[in-house]
């Protein structure tokens, strides 16, 4: 699933065949659905489904670790792990403070990198591409035609709540017999 699909689907469902075909002939016109899709998928990724990734890193002597050196943008560290337990951090603007020096391992949420229209996404089945395309149309409704802005934001949040439920709160009523 890339960018450029939910932009085509997202078009779709505002009705905007010409915006649709011109994204699936390869060109991208300036109409700010690349910033749509962006502004989406960072909701999506810092408050709803986090992408995680544990990474090695090393603290320096001070215990600093600079957030630069994570291969990833940083939204939020969950933990810093030391010989196999978790050790105290503190996360300042931009570093991660630990009590001590060396190498340790640094579980974070990050927020992917999307460079261009052809860039995959980096969501699990779960979050599929209407998800997205349901939250592009809802940002454009929101600035081009507010009348159908609360519908769209309705859609987009009815379909990211149903695409995070755990199979474990799936359940079905009991039945009995008569």
């Amino acid at each position: 699933m890339t960018l450029r699909d939910c932009i085509i689907k997202a078009a779709g469902y505002l009705g905007l065949r010409e915006t649709a075909d011109a994204y699936k002939s390869g060109s991208a016109p300036d109409d700010g659905f690349l910033a749509y899709a962006r502004d989406v998928v960072a909701e999506i990724c810092a408050d709803y489904y986090p992408l995680k990734i544990a990474e090695r890193v090393t603290a320096d002597e001070n215990g600093l670790i600079p957030l630069n050196e994570l291969s990833k943008p940083v939204i939020d560290v969950f933990r810093v792990i030391k010989n196999g337990f978790s050790a105290l951090f503190l996360i300042k603007y931009d570093r991660i403070e630990v009590n001590f020096g060396g190498e340790c391992t640094v579980e974070y949420s990050y927020m992917p990198v999307l460079s261009g229209l052809d860039s995959e996404l980096p969501f699990s089945s779960r979050i599929d591409e209407r998800v997205v395309a349901y939250g592009i149309a809802a940002e454009y409704a929101l600035l081009n035609c507010p009348e159908d802005a609360a519908m769209f934001d309705k859609r987009y949040k009815d379909a990211l709540s149903k695409a995070l439920i755990q199979k474990s709160e799936k359940r079905v009523k009991g039945r009995s017999w008569l």
